[in-house]
């Protein structure tokens, strides 16, 4: 570790007397202990001992991508989905938060009590210093989707977008690179000075020296995002459903089925911190949004389809979503407007320059996506009202969505298709045959559930375009959403229904139109 023994006061992102400002000095070591688990589809850091049980949990963290132990006990979270990072204590308490961000993936505390944020969909990695100030960014043509500081103070990225890992000195020099690597999420450098790398694509973790040669592996994973080399040798693995332990034999040693993991870190607490563990508590139930086109109300009923609550006089409701504030997005087809309303139904938002809209996305920036069907455009609007970014090329969209790696997912129904398009309106996938086509959402593991109203199906799509989970014989179906334990909800016109992985209605709710069915936190 360089240090300096100038007496020079070092300021936090500047080189003083020749030295780099930014340190990382010894902290507290990992033992083989308790593990947390970011739970992504679940809003949830779970934390479980070495054999995978669980014994503390913070729920409704909005699309959580990281979590990590703090030397004081708390844990550092990254929300993806509203775009903030915040540190926890033990009881769920913010204790600080920077949100000035896009989608962020990771973020780690440094010594010196900044935070090092991957600011992915900002193409950025930046240092922000306890009070939010900005004291060093990196954003030279990257999209990272882990960033961490090294033992000698340089800079560690995993770069999705050029399918490598770089290391960058202060001055935003690359020092080393590693390239040709399909989809890494994840690079870690190792007490030995190895790096260890997570291929998310080929399903791949892997140790690899300063040539670049792989010195171990581990193969046939299911889509990892996340590795830790713990300190008695093993390694720790996210990989979507599960978490495992390996053995330096690649044995299992325990596993852990999740809904979504996405990062997992290994840290034994004090025995005082552990005792003060906040119980697993009982999730509030979710509940579940309806827009009822003909009675022009939107309508929310509790996990048996029992009606809780209802907004009136929203005309042609073609879509409706629970936001994380607890308020509501909705979509108004018959008087071409986006609104969000509060529970008590104050507006707060307005958008009206559509043309029979069928849905909208709050999306994590603050905007809001919307599929302007016969404008025949997919628009994204800011706060503000301003049209930020337009896809309007020979489409009739009935769903328009944001995919997690900042693509948008489109049903076209005028050409019987669903395309994915990235933000300069390139087709990057297309799924073609699908006739009237009205809803498609990508799910956590890769593929794409469309829903076809004329067939009266809806299919879970591979990315090449196989069919490997379907329901039939459906009413006139308009929207399908899966669920986080694997069901699948449907709005069939003259009802809603939840069907499990089987393809076994759990329930059913009579309707008169139901065109759209979301389900969200209570």
């Amino acid at each position: 570790m360089n240090r300096c023994m100038t007496g020079v006061s070092m300021i936090v992102g500047l080189s003083v007397a020749g030295c780099t400002a930014l340190t990382l000095d010894p902290v507290l070591q990992q033992k083989p202990g308790n593990s947390l688990i970011a739970d992504y589809s679940a809003n949830r850091v779970v934390e479980v001992d070495r054999n995978g049980r669980e014994c503390a949990e913070w729920a409704d963290i909005f699309g959580v991508w990281d979590a990590n132990y703090l030397p004081n006990g708390n844990i550092l979270v990254v929300a993806f989905s509203v775009s903030r990072v915040s540190e926890l204590d033990r009881d769920g308490n913010s204790v600080w938060s920077y949100g000035k961000l896009k989608n962020p993936y990771s973020a780690q505390r440094l010594a010196n009590g900044n935070t090092l944020i991957a600011n992915t969909f900002a193409s950025e990695v930046i240092e922000v210093d306890p009070v939010g100030v900005v004291v060093w960014r990196f954003d030279k043509n990257i999209r990272p989707f882990d960033a961490e500081l090294t033992p000698t103070n340089t800079v560690l990225i995993t770069d999705v977008l050029n399918n490598r890992v770089i290391e960058v000195n202060r001055e935003g020099e690359i020092v080393w690179e590693i390239g040709e690597l399909p989809t890494p999420h994840d690079a870690d450098r190792l007490a030995n000075g190895n790096t260890l790398i997570t291929l998310r694509a080929t399903g791949t973790v892997m140790e690899v020296n300063g040539k670049g040669e792989i010195v171990w592996s581990l193969f046939d994973l299911a889509h990892p995002s996340d590795a830790d080399r713990l300190p008695n040798g093993n390694t720790i693995v996210a990989e979507n459903k599960i978490v495992r332990e390996f053995d330096r034999t690649k044995k299992v040693v325990w596993a852990k089925e999740m809904v979504w993991a996405v990062e997992v870190s290994r840290w034994q607490p004090a025995p005082k911190q552990a005792m003060k563990a906040k119980p697993m508590r009982t999730p509030k139930p979710a509940t579940t949004i309806i827009a009822d086109y003909s009675e022009n109300r939107v309508v929310e009923v509790d996990a048996q389809g029992k009606e809780i609550a209802s907004w009136d006089e929203i005309f042609g409701a073609w879509d409706a979503d629970i936001l994380p504030n607890g308020n509501l997005l909705i979509v108004e087809f018959s008087v071409s407007r986006v609104q969000e309303i509060t529970r008590k139904g104050k507006v707060v938002w307005t958008y009206e320059k559509l043309k029979n809209p069928y849905c909208a996305q709050r999306l994590a920036n603050g905007n809001t996506l919307i599929a302007d069907t016969f404008g025949g455009r997919v628009i994204e609007v800011s706060q503000q009202g301003k049209v930020v970014w337009t896809y309007d090329n020979d489409i009739r969209p009935f769903d328009a969505e944001a995919t997690n790696v900042g693509t948008v997912l489109i049903a076209d129904v005028l050409q019987d298709r669903v395309i994915e398009v990235d933000r300069a309106g390139r087709i990057v996938w297309e799924l073609g045959g699908v006739p009237n086509v009205h809803d498609a959402d990508r799910l956590p593991n890769g593929n794409t559930l469309v829903t076809l109203r004329n067939k009266g199906t809806i299919a879970e799509y591979s990315p090449n375009g196989e069919i490997v989970w379907q329901v039939t014989g459906l009413s006139s179906p308009s929207d399908a959403d899966r669920l986080p334990n694997g069901h699948t909800i449907v709005a069939e016109t003259t009802r809603v229904r939840e069907f499990d992985k089987a393809g076994k209605v759990v329930w059913t709710k009579k309707m008169t139109w139901a065109v759209e069915v979301n389900r969200g936190p209570r």
